[in-house]
């Protein structure tokens, strides 16, 4: 069944079920992949199409239908949608153990004079209130049958007060209320055994905002950065989500954590890599 990783916090990841919602381009739904290697099991929610694939990529590797669950999730559906298929992620196997939601990030930069009012309602829509709809029907379940949980979110350095680079002002908008969510919802829940938590990554060259950067533009830009590469969507974060997603992480709930290598420090006179 694929190699299980060795020691505690391989021990406390075994067999915890693992909601996973993505709707980000290019992060998509491969950390399920990184978790299933833990001994998770997955439950992958959100369009048919895409969580097919993802199934068929994790069951490749050796794991089969009781490792591995389907649901549709419509991120835009809408409350009673969202809660429907939540229920429906819980009785694949259950339960669930950890919320695993992973935002969007924007498709191109513009002005604040630029953007339109449908780009404020779908980035607002796939980045905040889905995520705390998704949340709190998990939240909810969790409460009620009285267990450790754990709620994480996979955001960008640009809802960080350090993270700000010009032209993503709506979607930055987006995750800094995010984050805020993260803190109210680990402060209010921890009496419940929940843990919040969110994990802001930093910039990667397969962002779709990124996307009219030439190759000579990405190396240079990479040149400045501390450790002189942008981030990899996976690679960068799937050890900080395994740490967070064990009962190790409790104790770190409403914290937000930054995996940039470095991305959104301080730069003189404000200079952005970009």
């Amino acid at each position: 069944m694929g190699d299980m990783r060795a020691g505690m916090l391989g021990t406390s990841l075994k067999g915890k079920v693992v909601l996973l919602v993505s709707v980000a381009e290019d992060l998509g739904y491969e950390l399920g992949t990184s978790l299933a290697k833990h001994g998770c099991r997955i439950v992958l929610a959100g369009r048919s199409s895409e969580i097919r694939t993802a199934s068929d990529s994790i069951k490749a590797l050796g794991y089969g239908s009781e490792a591995v669950g389907e649901v549709e999730l419509d991120v835009r559906g809408g409350e009673a949608s969202i809660d429907a298929s939540v229920g429906q992620a819980w009785d694949i196997f259950g339960t669930i153990d950890v919320l695993l939601y992973c935002s969007a990030v924007p498709g191109a930069l513009k002005s604040p004079l630029d953007h339109t009012e449908s780009d404020w309602d779908e980035t607002m829509t796939v980045n905040l209130k889905a995520p705390w709809l998704v949340a709190r029907a998990v939240a909810q379940r969790m409460k009620s049958s009285e267990k450790l949980g754990s709620i994480l979110f996979v955001s960008y350095i640009s809802g960080l007060d350090r993270g700000f680079t010009p032209g993503v002002s709506v979607h930055g908008t987006a995750l800094a209320g995010l984050h805020q969510l993260t803190k109210f919802m680990g402060m209010e829940l921890g009496k419940y055994g929940i843990m919040v938590a969110a994990v802001a990554r930093g910039l990667s060259k397969t962002d779709p905002l990124l996307a009219s950067r030439s190759e000579q533009q990405m190396q240079e830009a990479a040149k400045k950065m501390p450790l002189n590469r942008w981030t990899h969507p996976v690679r960068d974060i799937e050890g900080l989500i395994a740490f967070l997603a064990s009962d190790n992480a409790h104790y770190s709930t409403s914290s937000i954590f930054i995996a940039d290598g470095g991305q959104s420090l301080p730069r003189p006179r404000m200079k952005s890599y970009l």
